[in-house]
């Protein structure tokens, strides 16, 4: 994948001419439009009816629907959402009123129904009713008021008390219970009205969802309207003639001479040079597709930069499958992407990402199989055994392993920051030193741990090492000396701001220590999963209830384990190439590329 080379061109026409210029840009959809304030140019362009989102929202989630009208010469826009929308308000208000009076019903329904008297027949007293705990009833004896237990069950006792004003909340050891005035009987009453009522708003809502398509109709007509005004805004009127600035992807230059010809407009255009900022536009190549909407997660790349969009898709796979350690679970996993490989398929979003899981899902079997654990059980002796290459258990190996892939994953976000705009040759030199450090400090520490084995009594690999190592920090000071001397900073400022690069060391070695997680992660998922087999056998050999305990712990175990590798593989994965990665990277931080286009009535 790369980043489309943008050339900025300024359209001028005739004032009379602007609408249908306008029209013929928009119709193009293949332009971006230049705002003044260049921070906000690559901002929504677009501006939706709020009501009219949630009406479709709110339509859309209906259980049934009525057949969408296309065409309907009595269709008002604004009464159909605010019909759409007072619906959906009485709808909320009623189904609050109904829990409450569910919740109500559930209160009263032990006390059994009953009326209140009037307070002025019984000389203003009042009832007041306490749930009490079977164990709590000596507390009855000493009450002062009159009281009457009215029911009991298993576990408490309904007690009534007596009273003209409120007793003092430390009368009993409960709180008292707040039935309200209404006897049951009414509340059920309510119930019945309040659900009648539930069904008459969900009838009219499923009425007005024949105009779901009109609304949505509307909507877009709506939107185009409203792109076409903001480029409007955006042109400059003076002497009878109208300029408009755009970024168009330098490909299209040839057919945009054609369309001028054809619409009677002239237009100048130069290629963006560095201080232009144009947007970003990402030229998916079909085997990486799915990494530009990785890229996208986190921060597009700057257009001066360089698209890191197949790195991401690669190196996300592999930390995935690293942390996942486990073949059983990724055929699990392939097995879930292909039941929904179809549903996938109706729009862009859902064939990149389903291409990007499939990539996932092959990758940690692959892993797996080298690490040989299948739902956390050994290949044993079969011909799987062959294939089982690698042991999680062999800390030293798997630390190793991980810590080479940092390294390498650092290399490469180093000489990568080097394919945007030609780099000075200082910083070449810079972005290699960094590279050889980071090589350098491995490769010592592997051969210093390798030293007692295979290279006894021979020291010339580590001092290899060291000599990369040291040559690499010469690299990196004279590299940032030469670009301070670049800036005619003076031989002093740039020698003192030549040492500062170096303080950097410390975090290199920070950043490669953290791609340890991907072994302790990938250790941890299958020593949970080898854990719950462990407890799983142990309670199906005995056998009896003991089995079903055994199936559930299984069961219930690789669920959470499967589920917590996943959310571990994703995170992490996402992480170390976001936070690693971009540092050392450069990609820098772009926004993206908006055509001034139409949106299609595909119901047209």
């Amino acid at each position: 994948m790369s980043i489309v080379p943008l050339v900025k061109v300024t359209v001028a026409a005739s004032s009379r001419d602007q609408s249908r210029v306008l029209k013929t840009l928009q119709h193009y959809g293949q332009c971006h439009l230049i705002a003044d304030d260049k921070a906000s140019s690559g901002a929504s362009q677009t501006a939706r009816d709020a009501d009219g989102k949630l009406a479709l929202k709110f339509l859309k989630g209906g259980a049934q629907q009525r057949r969408r009208l296309n065409h309907f010469a009595q269709f008002d826009f604004q009464q159909t959402v605010a019909a759409a929308l007072a619906v959906k308000q009485q709808l909320r208000e009623c189904e609050q009123q109904l829990e409450k009076v569910r919740q109500r019903i559930e209160l009263v329904r032990p006390w059994g129904d009953f009326d209140f008297p009037p307070r002025q027949t019984i000389g203003h007293y009042r009832f007041w009713f306490y749930l009490l705990p079977m164990s709590k009833r000596r507390a009855l004896t000493e009450l002062t008021l009159p009281w009457q237990i009215v029911g009991r069950s298993n576990t408490k006792l309904y007690v009534v008390v007596i009273s003209q004003h409120e007793p003092s909340p430390t009368l009993l050891p409960v709180t008292r219970q707040h039935l309200g005035a209404k006897p049951l009987s009414q509340l059920l009453q309510e119930q019945d009205t309040l659900e009648q009522k539930l069904d008459e708003l969900y009838h009219q809502r499923y009425l007005l969802t024949r105009f779901i398509g009109l609304i949505e109709k509307h909507m877009i007509v709506a939107d185009n309207r409203t792109f076409a005004n903001y480029a409007r805004s955006l042109c400059r009127v003076s002497g009878g003639f109208f300029t408009l600035q755009i970024w168009l992807p330098k490909k299209r230059v040839a057919e945009f001479e054609t369309l001028a010809a054809h619409n009677r407009f002239a237009f100048t255009a130069r290629t963006a040079n560095a201080e232009d900022l144009p947007p970003t536009l990402l030229a998916p190549n079909k085997w990486f597709k799915s990494g530009a909407l990785l890229a996208g997660v986190y921060q597009l790349p700057s257009y001066h930069a360089w698209d890191p969009s197949a790195h991401l898709y690669l190196f996300f796979s592999l930390f995935f499958a690293m942390i996942l350690s486990d073949a059983g679970y990724a055929l699990l996993l392939g097995g879930v992407l292909g039941c929904y490989w179809r549903r996938l398929e109706h729009s862009a979003l859902g064939r990149d990402l389903r291409w990007l899981a499939a990539v996932m899902v092959i990758t940690a079997l692959a892993w797996g199989i080298l690490v040989g654990s299948y739902f956390g059980v050994s290949p044993g002796n079969g011909w799987l055994s062959h294939l089982h290459l690698l042991d999680l258990d062999n800390y030293q190996i798997m630390m190793q392993l991980s810590v080479f892939i940092g390294v390498l994953h650092i290399v490469v976000a180093n000489f990568s920051a080097l394919k945007g705009e030609i780099a000075p040759r200082s910083k070449w030199l810079s972005k290699a030193g960094w590279s050889a450090m980071a090589l350098g400090g491995f490769f010592w520490w592997l051969f210093a741990g390798l030293s007692h084995t295979v290279f006894a009594n021979e020291l010339w690999p580590v001092w290899c090492a060291q000599g990369l190592l040291a040559l690499g920090f010469v690299a990196v000071g004279v590299g940032s000396v030469w670009r301070s001397l670049n800036d005619n900073q003076g031989w002093w400022r740039s020698l003192a701001n030549g040492f500062l690069p170096l303080l950097n060391s410390s975090k290199l070695f920070g950043d490669t220590l953290s791609y340890m997680r991907l072994f302790a992660l990938g250790l941890a998922s299958a020593s949970l999963a080898v854990t719950f087999n462990q407890l799983a056998m142990h309670n199906i050999h005995q056998g009896g209830l003991a089995l079903a305990g055994g199936l559930l712990i299984l069961l219930f175990g690789h669920s959470v384990n499967l589920l917590l590798a996943i959310m571990a593989g994703v995170v992490h994965g996402l992480r170390l190439n976001f936070i690693e990665f971009y540092n050392w990277g450069e990609p820098g931080e772009g926004y993206p590329f908006v055509p001034f286009s139409c949106r299609d009535l595909s119901y047209e």
